[in-house]
């Protein structure tokens, strides 16, 4: 799948206008001394309004409440990128390079087959080439942003090993699924006289999503499976065949495999996964905590933010608003309803 719309999901463009009072009846929300214009939020709206994926919202809510959830779905992601303008500023990083944006752009282009289809993908997610190189440019400052809160992310080898017994020092089963115990006693009966399993789980096992990974199930993770097939698999020697095994499913014939060893490779492979995972938390936090410190204040027409998600969540647009810890701007109270819906021509 390109690349284009988890980016989508992820950014939107940028709009902020400065200089204006919270309480100003153009104003969709502020951010800290950030205002955001109502006549943007509109803008993106309208532009999305004509697309495919939004046409699949209006089929799926209806029209009314697939508006109210886009256009606050829009104007939070203007509040992620003002804070993500503001963390900017306080952590001193330079802002991405017009090669760097080019860069990352021509890399989402390159994922299409040819320019005819990203163009058409493009206009189906309701963009312009130019929204998308802004989106580009934002999301290359997340990620500046990121690698700069992960440089201070640090695993210890008591995380990794604790890592290491929770997830990964589990056997791995396999199994071959046939229809009766017959059939899995000739299975056995092949296995002992030399067959390889991963080919007779290929050649004969009714799971065949398993089949094509030589039987592989997973890890032998308490619950993960059904209670007669994981006690006699817990019941199994690494490498040991298990008798005919019934279950809803049919009957199994079960195979165990040591886990893997903690060497140097399996150790920076788990390093590498938590200090991804701690990044991406301490990223959230970092976001969090940026969003009460700059006093994110929404407009009610939209709904409310919230924080915790980073997200503006729909509500009544025309009931009251909720106020942001430290900001009590008067005026958003009587702010007009948005005017109403018009495709563009």
């Amino acid at each position: 799948m390109p690349r284009l719309l988890p980016l989508l999901l992820v950014l939107g463009l940028l709009a902020t206008a400065c200089g204006q009072t919270v309480g100003n009846p153009g104003v969709a929300a502020a951010v800290g001394d950030r205002n955001i214009e109502v006549s943007l939020v509109q803008d993106r709206f309208l532009q999305r309004a004509d697309s495919a994926a939004y046409a699949e919202t209006v089929a799926q809510l209806g029209e009314a409440e697939a508006e109210i959830q886009e256009r606050s779905r829009i104007l939070g992601q203007f509040i992620v990128e003002a804070l993500l303008e503001s963390a900017l500023d306080q952590r001193d990083l330079d802002l991405p390079t017009e090669e760097d944006v080019q860069a990352e752009l021509q890399g989402i282009i390159d994922q299409f087959p040819d320019e005819a289809t990203f163009e058409t993908e493009l206009a189906a997610a309701g963009l312009t080439l130019e929204g998308l190189t802004e989106q580009v440019r934002l999301q290359t400052l997340a990620q500046a942003i990121e690698a700069d809160i992960a440089a201070g992310v640090e695993v210890t080898d008591e995380e990794i090993e604790a890592l290491y017994e929770q997830q990964v020092a589990l056997p791995e089963v396999a199994h071959i699924l046939v229809e009766t115990e017959e059939e899995a006693l000739d299975v056995i009966a092949e296995l002992e006289d030399g067959a390889d399993f991963e080919t007779l789980a290929l050649e004969r096992s009714l799971d065949t999503g398993s089949a094509q990974q030589g039987g592989v199930v997973g890890q032998l993770t308490p619950g993960a499976f059904v209670e007669p097939f994981e006690l006699a698999a817990a019941a199994l020697e690494p490498g040991e065949i298990s008798d005919p095994v019934e279950t809803q499913f049919g009957w199994h014939v079960i195979r165990t495999s040591a886990p893997p060893e903690l060497d140097d490779e399996l150790r920076a492979q788990i390093e590498e996964s938590l200090q991804q995972q701690g990044s991406q938390q301490a990223m959230q936090e970092f976001m969090i905590g940026l969003s009460n410190v700059e006093e994110v204040t929404v407009n009610p027409r939209f709904g409310r933010w919230d924080g915790a998600q980073q997200i503006v969540v729909a509500g009544d647009p025309l009931g009251e608003l909720e106020p942001v810890a430290g900001a009590a701007p008067e005026g958003l109270q009587d702010l007009p309803a948005l005017p109403p819906t018009e495709q563009p021509g």
